[in-house]
């Protein structure tokens, strides 16, 4: 078991050599691009009433480390997801996340429009 522990530290060590120092300004200003970047796809999938919506960028330490994340909470524990996945060349997701308060589960689905919002959001309320 030692064996995997020392390999995991060892790349560990090795990744941090590699990888330049960010301060927190750098961090931060890195963070609101993102952020800016999820509000301008929201904007451009589901129109001007997307503007209003806040953004809040996922602490990486919840998320796989290719991983970037970025929500706004709509209503209820209903909240609309950008993801990044740069692992897979910068493939892009948009999705509502639901929590079924029945089942105890979440449920994500994709969203390519506001159409497609309004029918996952009333399918939610009918299933109430």
């Amino acid at each position: 078991m030692t064996g995997i522990v020392e390999a995991a530290r060892a790349a560990w060590y090795a990744h941090e050599a590699r990888t330049p120092d960010w301060d927190a300004a750098e961090f931060a200003h890195t963070r609101d691009e993102f952020v800016q970047a999820a509000a301008e796809h929201a904007e451009e999938v589901l129109g001007a009433p997307a503007a209003t919506l806040t953004w809040s960028y996922t602490p990486s330490s919840r998320l796989p480390e290719s991983v970037e994340q970025a929500t706004a909470l709509l209503e209820d524990d209903d909240r609309l997801q950008y993801r990044v996945d740069h692992s897979q060349g910068g493939c892009v997701y948009f999705e509502l996340v639901r929590a079924c308060a029945k089942c105890a589960r979440t449920q994500v689905d994709p969203v390519d429009g506001m159409v497609t919002l309004g029918r996952l959001l009333a399918e939610k309320g009918e299933a109430a």
